[in-house]
């Protein structure tokens, strides 16, 4: 009987690395589709239509997205971000800096927390790029005053419920998100918020750093239909809780959610960019597949294109 268990780990734990293998750099590696002066020139060149978005990932909740040559970025990490020990807390570089030579027009953070606020990467974008406007969560604007100082008049503070017109064809409205409760300041502004953009014919959730809720699915249903969501899967527990790691859905969450909102596509987020807060999206894959195989999901590799369409 020992033997058998035996056998069976080691068959497990080989099996488990082929599939890592398999997905090349999707889970926890280093590599990019595109990165660098490659990523900078899909993101110029990618062409969409009336019922199209052009997607980039580049880790953790970092998206670019175009539509009718507007390029919108969320949760930007563009800098390394280091530790108070001064070692990289990341599994990899960004794809380019912020003061590089690209386009974006608009830049959008879901909270306050490093890994989709980060300092570096806001001021050198403000530094290098003076036409791009900033919206942030009304809640978080004191927090970040010290920060924003000399682009202040460039950052929108945004409440939940409220909606916005960016550009053209191009809105967005807010909504609340619990991560891992939901938490406003003394007016009543949430801290963290997902987006829900309408960008021509396609509306788009990026949830940023969410558990689900009923009233968080009532609060996107409200704004979509959504076509395409972008769902953190990084799950919670209790070892990263006592390191203060706040944590969102599970895999399994995920899915359950992406039912809930009916959207027509998923793409997973928040599981490889961060060391020690890290999830394999494979379980999002296995639940998405065991549960609604009518419902399309994508694992996007960093900085690789993806269009969107419907």
């Amino acid at each position: 009987m020992l033997a058998l268990a035996a056998a069976a780990a080691v068959y497990a734990s080989a099996f488990y690395n082929v599939l890592e293998n398999i997905l090349g750099g999707v889970y926890m590696d280093q590599n990019w589709f595109y990165r660098g002066d490659a990523l900078i020139h899909s993101l110029s060149e990618q062409e969409t239509t009336s019922h199209s978005v052009a997607v980039w990932r580049i880790g953790q909740c970092g998206v670019f997205l175009k539509y009718d040559g507007k390029i919108i970025l969320i949760d930007p990490v563009l800098e390394p971000i280091y530790g108070t020990d001064g070692v990289c807390r990341t599994h990899f570089e960004p794809p380019f800096s912020a003061d590089a030579n690209f386009s974006v027009d608009a830049v959008f953070c879901t909270h306050n927390h490093l890994d989709h606020f980060q300092p570096d990467t806001i001021c050198k974008l403000a530094a290098s790029h003076p036409n791009v406007k900033f919206f942030v969560p009304a809640g978080i604007l004191d927090e970040i005053q010290e920060c924003i100082s000399s682009f202040a008049d460039r950052v929108t503070g945004i409440r939940q419920g409220q909606q916005l017109e960016l550009f053209q064809n191009i809105s967005v409205t807010a909504v609340a998100v619990p991560h891992d409760v939901y938490r406003a300041d003394a007016n009543g502004n949430e801290k963290a918020l997902g987006y829900v953009l309408h960008m021509g014919d396609t509306t788009i959730l990026h949830c940023g750093d969410a558990v689900a809720t009923d009233r968080l699915v009532a609060d996107v249903c409200k704004a979509g239909p959504i076509h395409l969501a972008f769902l953190p899967i990084n799950g919670r527990d209790w070892v990263r809780e006592s390191h203060d790691i706040i944590g969102n859905m599970t895999p399994q969450e995920a899915a359950l959610f992406a039912k809930e909102i009916d959207c027509t596509t998923v793409i997973p987020t928040h599981y490889d960019m961060m060391c020690g807060n890290e999830e394999n999206p494979l379980l999002f894959a296995y639940y998405m597949e065991h549960t609604q195989p009518n419902r399309a999901w994508h694992i996007l590799r960093n900085g690789e294109p993806y269009l969107y369409t419907h």
